[in-house]
């Protein structure tokens, strides 16, 4: 991903491409989140194969079961 800075409100992490289709459409984290600026301070180091990476916090949302909170992130992790 690359930045012209620091994103600073909602609107900016909503536009980020998450996907490129072959159809060249683009499907951006505003479509399949909702984005919300935290009141905590965020103090982790991410690496992947010894190198930078991103971090990218998902949370339950209530009513939502683990299972359908899972499918909907599109990833599969123990929980």
């Amino acid at each position: 991903m690359r930045a012209q800075g620091q994103l600073l409100k909602p609107e900016e992490f909503a536009n980020i491409v998450v996907r490129l289709n072959p159809d060249g459409s683009t499907v951006r984290l505003g479509d399949i989140a909702r984005i919300e600026l935290g009141a905590l301070t965020y103090t982790q180091l991410a690496r992947y194969n010894g190198k930078p990476a991103a971090i990218l916090g998902v949370f339950q949302t209530p009513g939502r079961t683990r299972s359908r909170s899972r499918r909907a992130s599109g990833q599969r992790w123990k929980i």
